[in-house]
């Protein structure tokens, strides 16, 4: 591949001269990019040392995935049935997937267009240091020339760098302290994100948005910087109900404290009136110019990894963190006020969130029914191009029966679902003339025992 490649490249630069050397490395870049791309479909494929991501592949355009998932949705034989997951392996099994849809943005037909969202899940996220239940998951959203590039990049660099600085920091004397591991974590996703809009291979050409979920133990890291959104959800068996207890907030400029930053630091804010909004679904944008052609830049977006020339848009994200053991406890009490015959647990354990497992030995025999195995947790990681037609509650009901629901409730089943929903709400507005690309990444989230 590198020879047939290089060989195009080596004609392309007979017919025009190749600008810079800038030029040269996107080029190989992208030639990278596509070699891993292929890599990735490879089963054998050898994976690093901190595990092997399943990546998105075309709910529509990928003809192979297309089929296999409609395989999902049709009552097979076993055999027919573990062939289409077969097919689909590198993208998701029973507790984790992530799928895809390119966008059409105009300009040709759909074999021209080019999907610049990036996602991945990775379970387990393998740490040398001895820290249980390590997952991450997420999604890059990329935006304007060459933000495919920005997005590959982060995608492939946000694993490898966050591995190398939690095993640096997390040494066993700062694992001790909670409050001290929350702080080394931070710092740690906050780093990884700004090295990467450091070091990207455009040199601050294009940008891409990112959302991450770490899980290390019984803690849940939330780093986000643009408006990708990730979201954490409960769903507690006995009841059906699911319960959406965090979303990600929304990056825009208009915000008052992404406001005076972007202002602060020489930038200028576009913000559209409440006509503009509702009637054209006008949104903030943050204003730069390009020095390479002069024109004005408007990002709408306050962070993202990338778009140097946008005055005020940093790439640090935001990063909150979430005890697992919190959540448990909180859809434990919120649920049992739905059964009459469990109201006389609710105070039991809504005394002491902080330790869960002390509460629930303390209950009655008539309590033994609410168990900490009841509830059920899990993570969503996707881009505006899913978010913008559906709401957390529906992604969060879809992705409980995916994870949690019956055999045949597959989460890539309800990837496939969620796409296309959101797909055909672009339709009904834009009426083929515009599609957002679409990128969703779940996984469960769950704790041992003793944890």
């Amino acid at each position: 591949i590198h020879k047939i490649e290089e060989s195009k490249i080596s004609k392309r630069a007979k017919r025009k001269p190749i600008d810079n050397i800038m030029t040269l490395r996107l080029r190989l870049f992208r030639l990278s990019a596509a070699i891993a791309s292929v890599s990735s479909l490879i089963s054998s494929r050898e994976c690093p040392s901190y595990g092997c991501p399943r990546y998105p592949r075309d709910v529509m355009y990928d003809e192979k995935a297309r089929i296999a998932l409609g395989k999902l949705d049709r009552q097979l034989s076993e055999e027919e049935y573990e062939n289409a997951l077969n097919e689909l392996k590198e993208c998701g099994n029973n507790d984790e997937a992530t799928m895809a849809m390119v966008g059409y943005k105009g300009g040709g037909s759909m074999k021209d267009q080019i999907n610049q969202d990036r996602g991945f899940v990775l379970s387990p996220f393998v740490l040398d240091i001895k820290i249980p239940n390590c997952r991450i998951l997420g999604v890059f959203d990329g935006h304007a020339k060459m933000g495919e590039i920005v997005s590959e990049y982060a995608v492939q660099e946000v694993p490898k760098r966050l591995t190398l600085k939690l095993e640096l920091a997390l040494t066993d004397e700062v694992r001790k302290d909670s409050e001290m591991t929350d702080i080394a974590v931070k710092r740690a996703l906050v780093e990884t994100f700004v090295e990467i809009d450091q070091e990207i291979p455009t040199k601050g050409k294009g940008g891409c948005t990112a959302s991450v979920v770490l899980q290390l133990d019984s803690k849940l890291y939330i780093a986000n910087a643009g408006d990708s959104v990730s979201l954490v959800a409960s769903y507690f068996a006995g009841s059906d109900k699911v319960n959406v207890v965090y979303v990600s907030r929304e990056d825009k400029p208009d915000l008052p404290d992404e406001y005076a930053r972007i202002t602060d630091m020489g930038g200028a804010v576009y913000v559209p009136t409440q006509i503009e909004k509702e009637t054209y679904k006008e949104s903030s944008r943050a204003i730069g110019i390009d020095p390479a052609t002069g024109r004005q830049v408007g990002l709408a977006m306050s962070r993202s990894i990338g778009d140097w020339v946008v005055p005020g848009v940093i790439a640090e994200p935001i990063v909150d963190v979430l005890d697992i053991n919190d959540i448990i406890a909180d859809a434990i009490h919120n649920n049992k006020q739905d059964d009459s015959s469990l109201t006389m647990c609710a105070d039991t354990d809504a005394t002491d969130k902080d330790d869960v497992s002390s509460a629930q030995s303390e209950q009655s025999e008539t309590c033994d029914s609410v168990k900490i195995e009841d509830v059920r947790l899990f993570a969503v990681s996707a881009t505006d191009g899913l978010m913008d037609y559906l709401t957390p509650a529906e992604i969060a009901r879809s992705f409980a029966d995916g994870l949690y629901g019956k055999d045949t409730d597959h989460p890539l089943r309800k990837c496939n679902e969620l796409i296309n929903k959101a797909a055909g709400g672009w339709q009904a507005e834009m009426q083929g003339q515009y599609r957002d690309d679409i990128t969703v990444a779940a996984s469960k989230i769950w704790i041992d025992a003793s944890s």
